[in-house]
C-alpha cells in the first residue's frame, strides 16, 4: 500500500493491457482503486511464494537436505592443512 502511495503521488498511470478493462487509469478515483487491489495481490503472491519456500525448506531438512554447496573439505584435510600451516608450508602448496 505504501509503494502503491508513492506511486500515486508521483503520478504514475496504471495500465490494463488485456482483458475487458484494457485501458489507462490515473492515479486517482478508478485508477486509485486499480493500484490498491493489485498491491494487496501482489502481497497476497509474496505472502504465498515465501510460505511455500519456508515449507518446502522445511521438508527438503527433514530428508537431510539442507542446501547450500557442498563442503569442499571434510574435518580432516582441515587438520591436515592447518597443522601443515603450523609447519611453515605456504598456502598456496597446501592448497594443491
Amino acid at each position: 500500500m505504501t509503494l502503491s502511495n508513492q506511486l500515486q503521488t508521483a503520478g504514475v498511470q496504471f495500465e490494463l493491457l488485456t482483458g475487458p478493462l484494457t485501458g489507462i487509469y490515473d492515479p486517482n478515483a478508478m485508477g486509485a482503486m486499480f493500484f490498491a487491489v493489485r498491491a494487496v495481490a501482489a502481497q497476497f503472491d509474496r505472502n504465498y511464494i515465501r510460505e511455500k519456500t519456508l515449507e518446502r525448506q522445511v521438508a527438503a531438512a527433514t530428508k537431510g537436505n539442507h542446501g547450500g554447496r557442498p563442503k569442499a573439505i571434510d574435518d580432516d584435510m582441515l587438520l591436515f592443512a592447518s597443522a601443515l600451516k603450523d609447519k611453515g608450508v605456504p598456502v598456496p602448496e597446501i592448497a594443491q
